[in-house]
């Protein structure tokens, strides 16, 4: 005892501190305590992170570690190479385009020789068990591989186990779309002579109970729901862009990121000025109006710029070169200035925080320069627009994105099958003595109806024969519409038009369109 305090004394005289040694050792005991606590800390999520990766590695190998021989490698190797010659990876462009694929001829495909696969799909591992077409199992338990080459290749070597022994030719995959974690599995898969299909999750949710009459929902559980699925022909092919069709889709969602962030930051800008500078909305229509923002990035509070006087402002436009401004609105910004009632605290972070807004404002325009222009390239690298274009109030901002959500036109076989991607089919709910009301379905993509939404508020004020198309839909005296439900049906009417002049390269002709209507006999008719 008497050792350890003398140390301390010690201690102290040689760092110059005679504080009470008591005090010290209580705080020591405090910093100790401390970083024993953050010892533990790291010690736990290095020992977290040691056991995810342990995780996966065990997902990866347990095929090869546990149920794969010597003789079993071979035969995958053999496998492979009659892979190439008898298995047949169907796609979209074989199985929809220029013929028709419903439900009976997605049964017909799944033949007695065919293997039908449910797949569980999640961000690390996969879970997959195997059925015949009858929808008999075949698996003795659930397949577990992670989410990587090494995970592919040994599911693909369990399927193919599966194929031989029980003499199958085919094999066909539904995976129940779950964000983006399917794509690495469906082009490998796919490349190995696999048909890969996707089923709707709402069906899966709403079928996990038919089998044992249990709300249980678990990831061995899922992959039976999804085979059956499959086997009955509910299921769809999945189309993702390739080539130019890939980059058009690609800049189209880039141009709207950068979209999104340069409303973002006007928005936080606008805020800014409110609380330190209320008087630059009323001298400037647009928050992010060029002469403001020489303003702005350079952090200028009213304070700052009553400092500077007008002769100041000018000066910073001045060297910028930027027309349009000049004293006079630099002197209606240097009064305004001076008789600003403004938050006055916080100032430097204020001015950090403008700094900032003012760059992020710049480079969101840059981007979205940069992405509408190749956007623009791809669109017209894939189809012919400008027959489209003619159509007055559709311009490129609208149509591009539009065309990279629909993809390849040629796959629809007609056009109810646009309008169910879109989301346009009309729902109508009866019952006995009950009618409702029809209304869209809303279950196809929201982006495909929000750019045909624009469109159709565009051509109605700027196009003649749609803007009559629209009078007449609203004041016909039979039915008459309301506008939203007018807006509709011009909505599906663009998506017609604009697939014929893609598909068949057809000049667009205002009065073939409007004679095409079919109208009622009334009073109206020639509104």
């Amino acid at each position: 005892m008497n050792a350890t305090t003398n140390t301390g004394t010690d201690q102290q005289e040689i760092n110059g501190n005679y504080q009470n040694p008591e005090n010290e050792e209580a705080n020591s005991n405090s910093a100790t305590t401390k970083t024993d606590h953050l010892k533990r800390s790291e010690r736990r999520r290095l020992e977290r992170d040691a056991a995810k990766k342990e995780k996966l590695r065990k997902h990866s190998k347990k095929a090869a570690e546990t149920d794969l021989t010597e003789d079993q490698v071979k035969l995958i190797q053999e496998s492979m190479e009659k892979l190439k010659e008898g298995m047949v990876g169907n796609t979209w462009r074989m199985l929809e385009v220029g013929k028709s694929f419903k439900q009976d001829q997605k049964i017909a495909l799944i033949s007695d020789d065919t293997l039908v696969i449910g797949t569980d799909v999640a961000s690390e591992k996969h879970d997959m068990r195997a059925f015949t077409n009858r929808g008999i199992e075949v698996s003795e338990k659930a397949f577990e591989f992670a989410n990587s080459r090494e995970g592919f290749e040994s599911a693909l070597g369990w399927i193919l186990e599966l194929m031989n022994r029980n003499g199958m030719k085919q094999a066909i995959m539904g995976i129940e779309a779950t964000g983006h974690y399917w794509f690495n599995l469906f082009w490998w898969m796919l490349d190995h002579g696999i048909t890969m299909v996707i089923v709707n999750s709402f069906a899966v949710n709403r079928l996990k109970e038919v089998d044992d009459n249990q709300q249980l929902k678990t990831d061995q559980k899922d992959p039976k729901t999804i085979a059956g699925l499959v086997k009955d022909g509910r299921y769809s092919v999945p189309y993702l862009p390739e080539g130019d069709y890939a980059e058009l889709r690609g800049y189209a969602q880039l141009r709207d990121l950068a979209n999104d962030q340069l409303v973002q930051a006007k928005n936080r800008l606008h805020r800014w000025t409110k609380i330190y500078f209320p008087a630059y909305d009323v001298k400037y229509d647009k928050v992010d109006t060029e002469g403001g923002l020489l303003l702005l990035e350079r952090g200028l509070v009213p304070e700052d710029i009553v400092r500077l006087g007008a002769e100041g402002v000018n000066q910073i436009w001045r060297d910028a070169k930027l027309r349009g401004v000049g004293m006079k609105r630099a002197t209606a910004i240097y009064e305004a200035a001076k008789t600003e009632i403004a938050y006055g605290e916080g100032l430097k972070a204020a001015r950090e925080e403008v700094k900032w807004l003012a760059e992020d404002i710049r480079t969101a325009r840059r981007r979205l320069e940069t992405a509408s222009a190749a956007m623009e390239e791809y669109c017209r690298a894939v189809v012919d627009i400008d027959n489209v274009l003619a159509i007055p109030g559709i311009t490129i901002n609208t149509l591009a994105p539009l065309l990279a959500d629909l993809g390849d036109l040629s796959r629809f076989e007609n056009d109810e099958e646009i309008a169910k991607l879109s989301g346009l089919v009309p729902v109508l709910a009866e019952s006995g003595k009950y009618k409702g009301q029809a209304k869209i379905s809303r279950r196809g993509r929201k982006r495909i109806r929000k750019n045909l939404y624009k469109m159709a508020l565009n051509v109605i004020v700027w196009s003649d024969e749609f803007k009559e198309l629209h009078q007449y839909y609203t004041t016909r005296e039979k039915n008459p519409l309301g506008k939203m439900q007018s807006l509709m049906v011009i909505m599906r009417k663009l998506l017609r038009v604009i697939r014929k002049l893609v598909l068949t390269g057809e000049k667009y002709d205002p009065s073939k369109m409007v004679a095409q209507i079919k109208r009622g006999t009334s009073t109206n008719k020639a509104a």
